[in-house]
């Protein structure tokens, strides 16, 4: 494969006059401290309502760490691992080419740079200043003095409130040997220079879960190794055909392991775990690890703010600290570690400062994690169902886990040809004696966007005989519409 001759270090740094300076002798009904996804959400909505903000960053750039380490990274990892997996699984198809076993990612995370560093910075930068007149300063680190002064490049500024919005850092897990050459999480990830072939992943995260199926997709001897059952989270049978298309792609799966040592000498060279009281070395010359983050809340520690057991800043409904005029947002005040949280907190905190007394409301939130597919869910697992209502009833395809190809849509059609066992899972859960849906699960391509509205309708009571009411577009990557069809005409529902 041709090398891609961009440059890597190509940041795009903001001219000086396209930035605010903070005012000494004002006082400001707000300083946001981090303009990423929550305190950027945070300063255009304060702003919106006529308030007055400043917002400062110490990175280079607006947006935070999704557009550089996190989110974007991972979906652009992904996007290339599904081309990369069909066109291997389909390779002398048709039309299809053949493609070698190994891919080489360093070209890859070359291009996604350089997209980052020039467009992606510049529409943070661009879109902040003048379609949102946030005013905001960038490499600058603000230090709290008290709740209404900041000090920064040692002078000092005034708000009537502080808003936190310092993030979150990936957490290391204290295994010998952790600081090696070789061992990347997702922020060293994006800058590799070299091209891993045997690649150790500890952590059964989401992200982990995604840089999983990338590092496979680009040929490496990939391997999991986690002191409990990986992907916990999810429903029973998701989770047993998520694990199960993992190994059919060759990737070796070690639960319930103890992590001994990370082993090497001046970079990495294997991976010590004990199974059952015997230990083995997992050879490897790269060590992922997909551990978790921890809350950057440290700036907050002087002002006597309540934290909590994982280093968050403790926080109400509407954002408040335990320090009166002190708000803290996004992921600085702990999990669920996703954006629409995030940036939901920077809109309801600027509420509160302008006046208004509201709460976030309590509403169920879809998540999503990458594996060999999306997987989509929001709402109950069936166990979950069973124990909360005492019983459930469960619509699924393919049924009874047949390989037949089904379901059937976009993304998934050629698969469901070739090789039919591979072509996604999707279940919805509902609970009987009040007919309503409690949980929706998919494994596969295109579903994603459905489940935003989908969890809308489940906190609003969503039953079978409704959703049969509804137009689907067929084919379409959900299928629940027409499912339920095969059920609402019963009195007593039964499982599908």
């Amino acid at each position: 494969m041709k090398r891609l001759n961009w440059p890597t270090k190509s940041i795009y740094i903001p001219p000086a006059t396209s930035l605010s300076k903070p005012k000494k002798d004002f006082v400001y009904d707000a300083i946001f401290i981090g303009g990423g996804a929550a305190g950027r959400f945070g300063s255009a909505f304060l702003r919106a309502m006529g308030g007055t903000q400043f917002t400062f960053e110490m990175d280079n750039h607006l947006g935070g760490q999704c557009c550089k380490h996190n989110c974007v990274p991972e979906h652009f990892a992904y996007d290339n691992a599904v081309y990369m997996d069909h066109l291997r699984w389909f390779s002398g198809l048709t039309w299809m080419p053949e493609i070698p076993d190994k891919i080489p990612m360093v070209p890859i995370f070359e291009l996604f740079r350089k997209v980052r560093d020039t467009n992606v910075y510049k529409f943070m930068t661009d879109q902040s200043k003048d379609q949102l007149g946030i005013e905001f300063d960038i490499y600058k680190e603000a230090k709290i003095v008290d709740p209404n002064t900041v000090e920064v490049d040692g002078e000092r500024y005034k708000a009537r409130n502080l808003v936190i919005a310092t993030g979150a850092r990936p957490r290391i897990p204290d295994i010998p040997g952790v600081h090696l050459k070789n061992v990347l999480t997702n922020r060293e990830l994006v800058n590799i220079d070299y091209e891993p072939e045997k690649v150790v992943v500890i952590g059964a995260g989401k992200t982990a879960a995604g840089y999983t199926s990338f590092f496979r997709a680009c040929g490496c001897d990939v391997t999991v190794v986690n002191r409990s059952p990986i992907y916990r989270f999810l429903d029973d049978d998701v989770r047993e055909f998520v694990i199960s298309n993992m190994k059919r792609r060759g990737i070796k799966i070690y639960e319930n392991v103890k992590i001994k040592e990370i082993r090497g000498t001046e970079k990495v060279e294997g991976v010590v775990i004990e199974e059952n009281g015997v230990e083995k070395v997992i050879p490897c010359d790269t060590v992922f690890l997909g551990t978790g983050v921890i809350p950057n809340s440290e700036i907050a520690k002087p002002l006597g703010v309540e934290i909590g057991p994982n280093n968050e800043i403790v926080v109400n409904r509407k954002f408040q600290t335990s320090i009166p005029n002190v708000y803290a947002i996004g992921d600085v005040t702990g999990p669920p570690y996703v954006m629409s949280k995030a940036r939901q907190s920077g809109m309801y905190a600027a509420r509160n400062i302008m006046g208004e007394d509201v709460e976030m409301p309590n509403r169920t939130i879809p998540e999503f994690m990458f594996t060999t597919y999306e997987v989509t869910w929001v709402g109950l697992t069936e166990k979950q169902c069973r124990e909360q209502y005492g019983d459930a009833v469960v619509i699924k395809m393919p049924p009874f886990n047949l390989d037949i190809g089904l379901p059937l849509a976009e993304r998934s059609m050629i698969m469901a040809h070739v090789h039919p066992e591979m072509s996604g899972f999707q279940k919805a859960i509902i609970e009987p004696k009040s007919r309503r849906f409690v949980g929706f699960w998919h494994v596969g391509y295109g579903a994603k966007a459905a489940f935003q509205y989908l969890a809308v309708l489940l906190d609003k009571g969503l039953t079978v005989d409704e959703m049969a009411t509804f137009h689907e577009l067929f084919l379409n990557a959900e299928h629940f519409i027409q499912l339920t069809r095969l059920r609402a005409g019963q009195k007593n529902l039964t499982s599908l």
